[in-house]
């Protein structure tokens, strides 16, 4: 159904638009005579104060003076307690004489010239004959005998100020020390801040001394880290040997008893160039006479050919020395030599437990074993 209904017709805004005439006089009216500026232009409170005393005209000095000190600004704001003091006054109040009413507009203008007549003498204030010297100049108010306004003004503003304990204008008001702690005084000194893209860096002595303790400092952790990897390896390697005397050491009670028990071989760590050897004696395999023959390779090296030649004896030697442990003091034949018989009438050695730490960790240090996953 919302489809069926025709569209409304939209219409169209009236703007107005202004008409155009053309001044005659304009190029004479506004002459071209703009100059752009070296700088920014700021805008001045003495603004209109300064056009209007350029318009004015140069023989009467007296005017221009009084429009300048009548265009500054007045920053003291009249009170409560001011405008009431002002308007009790027996001479210058609302029920005194016309001819010496005060207006609270010169009463303001007097406050303010006595302000920022002592701004620079803070917290010292101006004298009472220089407080008529600056009326009788901005604002053309004479001290006579029978008119003594300075006088009552500048009484009442040293006496509040006196109250105050501090000018009437803020900012005439010294830093706040950091040392104060009343809440209702603020704007405190503080340190300003900087911000900087990043930190400057020098190449300096300093620096280089300080690099040089941090890496001392890393090479002595890292050295200490080692030192403990290896306490606990050797830790490891200890409990092993001891578990695998323990385990001999039974091994042996219980061969004495049934001399038809097989011997048993102890699970030596043996280092990874000589793990060919160890699969030999794990698995008991006694090679024959022709295995232990050398076979015929091409010659590399003639000190190859003199070793095959040595004894058993200097063989025996020539094998890769093991730690020196009580569980090598079992004898596991080798496949270079054949299993003897051993003696019946020979007593059986039982190891010690648990070994010497001495002997053990002289063994470990002479020549390390590696441990087989």
């Amino acid at each position: 159904m919302a489809d069926d209904q025709p569209a409304k017709i939209k219409r169209k805004k009236n703007i107005p638009i202004p008409v155009n005439k053309l001044v005659p006089n304009y190029e004479k009216d506004v002459l071209p005579d703009f100059h752009l500026p070296t700088s920014y232009i700021k805008l001045s409170l003495n603004f209109q104060t300064s056009s209007s005393s350029s318009a004015a005209p140069v023989s009467a000095p007296s005017n221009a003076s009084t429009a300048t000190s009548a265009g500054e600004k007045v920053e003291v704001d009249l009170e409560v307690e001011d405008l009431a003091w002002l308007r009790e006054h027996p001479r210058y109040g609302e029920a005194a004489d016309p001819r010496y009413q005060l207006t609270p507009d010169t009463f303001a203008k007097m406050l303010d010239l006595l302000e920022k007549a002592s701004a620079l003498i803070n917290p010292g204030v101006i004298t009472l004959a220089e407080a008529d010297e600056i009326f009788s100049k901005q604002i053309h108010v004479v001290k006579s005998p029978c008119h003594k306004v300075s006088t009552d003004v500048y009484n009442y503003w040293v006496a509040k100020r006196m109250a105050l304990k501090r000018p009437l204008l803020r900012k005439y008001w010294p830093q706040t020390p950091l040392n104060d702690t009343n809440p209702h005084l603020v704007f405190r000194p503080r340190e300003k801040e900087r911000y900087k893209l990043r930190k400057h860096r020098k190449n300096d002595m300093e620096g280089l001394r300080k690099l040089q303790q941090l890496r001392h400092d890393f090479d002595r952790v890292r050295h200490l880290l080692d030192l403990v990897r290896r306490r606990e390896k050797y830790k490891r390697l200890l409990v092993d040997f001891l578990d695998e005397t323990r385990r001999q050491q039974v091994h042996d009670c219980l061969q004495a008893a049934l001399p038809s028990l097989p011997t048993r071989q102890p699970k030596v760590h043996y280092q990874k160039k000589h793990q060919l050897e160890s699969q030999h004696v794990s698995n008991c395999q006694i090679p024959s006479e022709d295995d232990i023959k050398p076979r015929k390779k091409k010659k590399k090296n003639k000190n190859l050919h003199s070793d095959q030649q040595l004894p058993s004896s200097l063989l025996e030697v020539s094998q890769p020395a093991l730690a020196f442990t009580d569980v090598q003091r079992v004898k596991v034949p080798t496949f270079l030599e054949k299993p003897m018989a051993r003696p019946l009438d020979l007593p059986i050695y039982v190891a010690s437990y648990p070994p010497s730490s001495t002997e053990l960790y002289a063994a470990i240090f002479q020549d390390p074993p590696v441990f087989r996953g």
